[in-house]
């Protein structure tokens, strides 16, 4: 199950929001169910939710905030967004994202291709072209006889898993 730095989402639905795809779910951090999410898709703030009130928000808060800070140093924004400040709302963002792509990869290797890459034809294109491969040697050589550079390459369900 995609999860970053050990929070992870369950129970997710979607939804059509006024502006975009809406998202809700049970934030899991570990082994316990820490919080609400909540994106409405209609371009306000997405909500997260402490369970347990003040007392869950005082414990988890500044987990998520740790995991926030050292995911986007890991991962930082690039181009026009760079020097956007990040937030856990971004931060779930990616997490979703994530999922998204999990799920992508599980179609692909039902279909038979335990490599899938992921990629932008164009750096603005709204739509992620998806390659599926007999191997990790055969997505390799694609990716190099393509000349991608940004890319990303999913070979087992371990990489959904960012620690």
């Amino acid at each position: 199950m995609a999860s970053i730095f050990g929070f992870k989402l369950k129970n997710r639905r979607t939804f059509q929001g006024r502006d975009w795809e809406g998202n809700q779910g049970d934030l899991w951090y570990g082994n316990k169910k820490v919080a609400w999410y909540n994106d409405s898709g209609d371009g306000s703030m997405a909500d997260i939710d402490f369970y347990d009130g003040r007392k869950g928000r005082e414990e988890y808060q500044p987990i998520l905030d740790a995991a926030v800070k050292q995911y986007y140093e890991r991962f930082p924004l690039e181009g026009e967004y760079a020097d956007l400040p990040v937030d856990a709302e971004m931060f779930m963002g990616e997490l979703l994202e994530l999922m998204d792509r999990e799920k992508t990869y599980k179609s692909m290797l039902k279909k038979g291709y335990p490599a899938v890459i992921m990629y932008k034809k164009e750096e603005n294109s709204p739509y992620e072209q998806i390659v599926g491969l007999q191997s990790e040697q055969a997505a390799k050589k694609y990716i190099e006889k393509n000349k991608l550079t940004k890319y990303k390459l999913f070979t087992s369900a371990e990489d959904f898993d960012i620690k």
